[in-house]
This record gives C-alpha cells, structure tokens and sequence, in this order.
C-alpha cells in the first residue's frame, strides 16, 4: 500500500487501529456517527486529538455535531 501511495494512487482505508492509521495514511477523516468530525494530517496529530474527534459533541446541547 505504501508503495502505491509513493506512486501517486489514492488508497482510501478504513480502520480503526489509530497506529496503522498513523503509520500508514497522510491525512486522517474521522466519522461520528455518520457526521464528519474532522480531518487531520496524519504526520501532526495525536491519538488524542484523534479520539477526541472520534467522541466529538455538541457542548452546549450534549448532541453529536451536525
């Protein structure tokens, strides 16, 4: 997969063990229940900020962000 990414290919992979995603992808989507949270560069985040997208609410509502 890395070699085909070096190529140019887009791969999308969907996972959910944060250190392949982080060894493996440039840029991180995280999806909470069906929303997207957020996208981050793989090379700069943290499994913190990661989890945190991954359990992200409405503060003010306690919802999930829409």
């Amino acid at each position: 997969m890395n070699k085909q990414k070096e190529n140019g290919t887009a791969v999308i992979f969907v996972g959910e063990d944060l250190d392949v995603l982080l060894a493996l992808c440039d840029r991180i989507l995280v999806i909470n229940s069906g929303r997207v949270t957020g996208l981050v560069d793989a090379r700069t985040t943290t499994k913190e900020e990661i989890g945190f997208l991954m359990t992200k609410t409405d503060d003010k509502k306690g919802e999930e962000v829409k």
